[in-house]
């Protein structure tokens, strides 16, 4: 008879699944290799049940497809006592009274905000908690207002700068006038990220 147990780990989201160890040492190293490969925080684990010596592996529940929007959170944060976010999962939790369903995550990436489950790490700039349970798949995606802020600034330099040089050597009805509004158009566009013809 093999030494080889079978243990089930069971996360906070509802993705289970079942896997080996010789001892326990080993079952430490798969569970964190585990929640590694998964982006999971130590927090996030429900239980670890002792399956037995001959249990049969069954494939890990597959995880829903992301549900990602494009748009403005839409609901009500919660932050601490001095708006800021909250530093960790834990402490949105105490703070809010809520449970780790209405704990969301605020990573920035490329100059968008992006809201979603509590478990990512990367590019984190802190936790708010809503009033509504999130379902672990959804995300929503902002862009960042400085960075719309920096775009109409340069813009504004760029036509300022074209009108000061342009605006007593051209005839404002001219071809060259027409020409300087058509490049500032296209520039304009490639400011914005706009590459449509």
């Amino acid at each position: 008879m093999s030494d080889l147990k079978w243990y089930s780990i069971q996360m906070a989201d509802g993705i289970s699944c079942e896997k080996p160890a010789f001892n326990l040492v080993e079952l430490v190293k798969t569970v964190n290799k585990f929640m590694r490969n998964h982006t999971y925080h130590e927090d996030e684990i429900l239980t670890i049940d002792y399956l037995g010596d001959e249990w049969q592996a069954t494939p890990m529940k597959s995880v829903q497809e992301e549900t990602i929007h494009k748009k403005e959170f839409p609901f009500e944060e919660i932050r601490d006592e001095h708006g800021d976010y909250f530093s960790t999962v834990a402490d949105a939790k105490k703070h809010s009274g809520y449970d780790e369903s209405h704990i969301w995550s605020v990573t920035e990436c490329e100059g968008a905000w992006s809201y979603g489950p509590s478990h990512h790490y990367v590019n984190l700039i802190g936790y708010i908690a809503t009033h509504e349970a999130h379902d672990g798949n959804t995300y929503y995606e902002e862009e960042d207002w400085r960075e719309q802020e920096e775009l109409a600034e340069a813009e504004g330099t760029i036509h300022n700068a074209l009108l000061a040089v342009f605006d007593y050597a051209i005839d404002p009805d001219s071809d060259e006038a027409k020409k300087i509004d058509d490049a500032w158009e296209l520039i304009t566009k490639k400011l914005r990220g706009d590459n449509d013809e």
